[in-house]
């Protein structure tokens, strides 16, 4: 396993944070998403577009899971509910002078559902149900990974949380 350089905003030669990723084909990219966790380390998540490539994958940690393993999301496709909350967000792409990732605060929905393969090759939708049962237990949990897997999709469209939400320690969004 190999820890992979972080692409960040500003710095994205290939452009891959921009773009909408392309479906991952063929077969498991086990050394990428080994890779990918080793990299994310104690951060709550991390898609392929963060490390430079193009593919609709992203790992989410499992200190938010009650078995405590990380998930691998494969091609996902999610669809969220009406109600939502605010949310205070870093990213990994978005760091500041310091090398810590810039706060932003974004609107994220409370109910969503996932629909994904695994890294057993296997198809899989997640409802409110199963997220409450696979999160860490109360309310925060959920959130946290309702949240994680949010920003994550984002990255897979091409979306910062910059473009979407406010920057805390100001009141504007600052482009790239």
């Amino acid at each position: 396993m190999a820890s992979l350089k972080i692409v960040e905003a500003g710095n994205d030669p290939k452009g891959v944070l921009c773009r909408k990723a392309e479906s991952v084909k063929g077969d498991y990219p086990q050394e990428l998403v080994s890779d990918m966790v080793k990299t994310m380390g104690d951060n709550w998540g991390l898609a392929a577009p963060q490390v430079g490539r193009s593919l609709r994958l992203f790992v989410v940690n499992g200190n938010l899971t009650r078995k405590g393993r990380p998930l691998v999301f494969i091609n996902p496709e999610l669809t969220q509910g009406s109600t939502t909350f605010k949310s205070d967000e870093g990213c990994l792409s978005l760091l500041d002078e310091d090398g810590n990732p810039k706060p932003f605060q974004v609107e994220r929905p409370r109910e969503i559902r996932i629909t994904f393969t695994d890294e057993d090759g296997v198809r899989r939708t997640l409802g409110k149900r199963d997220l409450r049962l696979l999160a860490r237990k109360g309310k925060e949990g959920l959130r946290n990974l309702i949240r994680t897997i949010y920003h994550e999709c984002d990255h897979l469209d091409g979306a910062l949380i910059k473009w979407l939400g406010e920057k805390l320690s100001g009141s504007q969004k600052d482009p790239l």
